[in-house]
Order: C-alpha cells, then structure tokens, then sequence
C-alpha cells in the first residue's frame, strides 16, 4: 500500500497544477516591428497567448489574470507610443489558469 501511496504522490508532484481565477481575455493588434516585445511583455505579465493571426498587423488574443491586465496594458502603450491598446473582449471569472513554478 505504500509503494502505491509513494507512486500517486511522485504523480502529482509532477502534475503542472491549477486554480480558478477571474481573468479577461483580450485583443491586440500591433505593427509587426512590435511583436517580438509585445510577446515578451506579455510573458513578463503572465499572459497566455490564445491565437494570433499575421495580416497587415498582428492580431493576438491573450488571456490574463485581471489583476496582471492594467499593467500589461500601460506597458502596451509605453511601448507603441500611446498608439496600441489592448480591448478586453471577455471577463471570466472562473478559469482554470496553470499556477507557475513562481507564483506558488
């Protein structure tokens, strides 16, 4: 009985782990010589990218925590020159969101 007690608990010690969390889902649409810095500010603050699609501009949906959002999003604008801004397209306040080796 230990052996398999011993053998779930190494499991789930690997298992990447969740919580809900309220978190918006946001829009983006940003020149292509802004992308590879968008990426990593939206790295910096935690976002998940959900889909991005490469047209004139780059259109990325992102997903973050809700409190990780205002600061993302002033940094966006930092970065642009007060000409792109992030649209929070939907707010959910149940997501399974993966909790980071940091953030435990």
């Amino acid at each position: 009985m230990r052996a398999y007690t011993d053998a779930v608990k190494a499991v789930l010690e690997n298992m990447p782990q969740a919580e809900k969390v309220p978190t918006y889902t946001v829009m983006l649409v940003i020149p292509y010589n802004l992308y590879e810095q968008t990426k990593l500010l939206i790295q910096e603050h935690q976002g998940k990218i959900l889909d991005e699609e490469f047209a004139a501009d780059v259109t990325i949906s992102i997903q973050f925590l809700i409190e990780k959002f205002d600061a993302f999003n002033e940094g966006i604008v930092e970065l642009s020159r007060g000409k792109n801004k992030a649209e929070i397209i939907e707010t959910n306040p149940d997501t399974l969101f993966e909790i980071l080796p940091e953030a435990k």
